[in-house]
């Protein structure tokens, strides 16, 4: 990885009224009688919420409680909620708006700098935006450090954590709202300011949402106390099932499997262990991401708009241009019928609808991989898209082959950032599982050689657009060749 070492920004942002800027940061811009009375709050709800999972609370471990609730800053009336709910014991990720409406911001959202970030920092913030804009009708404006704002606005601070409240918060609790993102730490990956700009928007973790005991296995055993209420299930009444999508594996707001483990261990495990690696990614938005943000933020915004295209496979109109769909991964063209374009140099095209006839073997693979002398490798930016189909009532295999596998993997995370998705389920808007990393092994299907599609269609999908990410000229990230190998994969009839 190569990291490029850019100044800071001018003069730092410092708050009105008699806080010091210290001061403000230490409270994550809460006033100080909220702040008292939300940690109290909080501690006491974490305590609580352990108890009720049949853990024990010290009063060391109390005492050592800071105020993050699920993983996220918490407003008064969040703590307060928190602990009406767990006085008893007891989908989607997203803030229920419609008990809490004000929670919603109205467009654009206004954002500013402290003046702490590096000018590289700056850079990822903004690329985060635009990619929320991209994918969302959500809209951002960005003022000047000093600039004064009377309206609740976002401020990014450069603090020692990655963290921010959940939707919009009353200016008589926090102003402006914080989003915090640790220099060079929380921008490394463009998936980390993503990720807390998706908290500021509504967004609660995906491992947390009340149907989660369904797809993952928490083991509480293994997550450093501390952040152990980072990992327990969200209460009906804070989120809004009514827009309900499928829990996503791949969600740019699920935790990784060894996320905040003690020893690297398995924190979250999913029920099917093929989804291990999607877990995690920090790349950017999934499909149901934005499709959920799209929702909330962006429902009527193609009414009336003619001509009215019909979306197949999960896809929906497309709210920045009403007359196309936004497609789940892999599908693209009009109506996410046929395979995405795509041009990444793999065999026997990159973007293209393959019949499954027979049950002779036949195989598709990466650029190069099938080079004679073994040093063949991909290219950055990559990505293909095959459209297995076979016969109605019949179903298709595939396997990994050849000598060797790898694409690129991050060693310090479990996830991928440049993979393989199969997506065999009978529902292809769901997310496959993705393979990754392995240099040199081929991947195994759950310790078989094989899957086997639900239905008679099967998407696969090669990613290598990541981490290779260009700002001003300058590549942020370096891969070496040799974790670049590719793939080969062959299918048949079952």
């Amino acid at each position: 990885m190569i990291r490029f070492s850019f100044r800071r920004q001018g003069s730092l942002w410092r708050p009105t009224g008699d806080d010091t800027r210290e001061d403000w940061l230490g409270r994550h811009g809460l006033k100080k009688g909220i702040y008292e009375e939300s940690l109290a709050l909080v501690k006491r709800c974490k305590v609580m919420m352990l108890r009720n999972e049949g853990l024990t609370v010290t009063r060391e471990a109390e005492e050592q409680m800071d105020i993050f609730l699920y993983g996220t800053l918490p407003t008064l009336g969040e703590a307060k909620e928190c602990v009406e709910l767990h006085k008893r014991r007891h989908k989607r990720k997203l803030i229920n708006l419609k008990a809490w409406p004000t929670r919603k911001w109205p467009m654009p959202i206004i954002y500013k700098y402290d003046g702490a970030h590096t000018t590289e920092d700056v850079l990822m913030i903004e690329a985060a935006i635009k990619h929320w804009e991209s994918e969302t009708c959500i809209r951002f404006k960005r003022v000047a450090t000093n600039a004064t704002v009377t309206e609740q606005h976002i401020l990014f601070t450069a603090g020692s954590t990655c963290s921010s409240f959940v939707g919009r918060v009353k200016k008589s609790n926090a102003f402006p709202q914080q989003i915090n993102l640790m220099s060079e730490y929380c921008t490394q990956w463009l998936g980390f300011p993503v990720h807390e700009i998706g908290h500021a928007i509504g967004f609660w973790h995906e491992h947390v949402r009340p149907d989660r005991d369904d797809y993952v296995t928490v083991n509480m055993s293994y997550v450093y106390p501390r952040f152990r209420n980072n990992f327990l299930k969200l209460n009906k009444t804070l989120v809004d099932i009514d827009m309900s999508v499928p829990y996503d594996y791949g969600s740019v707001m699920h935790y990784a499997a060894t996320e905040l483990s003690i020893g690297r261990l398995h924190a979250i495990e999913p029920k099917n262990p093929l989804y291990l690696k999607t877990m995690g990614q920090r790349v950017g938005l999934s499909f149901f991401d934005a499709k959920l943000a799209n929702l909330a933020y962006c429902k009527d915004k193609c009414a009336g708009v003619k001509p009215h295209v019909r979306c197949y496979r999960g896809g929906y109109r497309d709210p920045n241009n009403c007359r196309k769909c936004k497609c789940p991964e892999g599908f693209g063209r009009s109506q996410c019928r046929r395979p995405a374009r795509a041009n990444g140099g793999c065999r026997p095209t990159s973007s293209s609808i393959i019949y499954v006839r027979s049950r002779t073997e036949k195989c598709l693979w990466t650029r190069n991989y099938n080079q004679a002398d073994g040093k063949g490798a991909y290219r950055h930016g990559d990505k293909c898209n095959w459209f297995l189909k076979a016969r109605a009532g019949k179903k298709i295999v595939v396997r990994f082959a050849g000598r060797r596998f790898s694409t690129y993997c991050d060693y310090d995370s479990p996830s991928c950032f440049q993979w393989v998705e199969i997506k065999y389920k009978k529902d292809l808007a769901l997310r496959g599982p993705r393979f990754c990393c392995n240099p040199g092994d081929i991947p195994k299907f759950n310790g078989k050689n094989t899957l086997t599609s639900e239905s008679n269609k099967m998407m696969v999908i090669f990613n290598a657009e990541y981490p290779i990410f260009k700002i001003n000229n300058y590549y942020t990230h370096d891969v070496p060749v040799h974790y670049m190998k590719g793939f080969k994969l062959c299918y048949k009839l079952a």
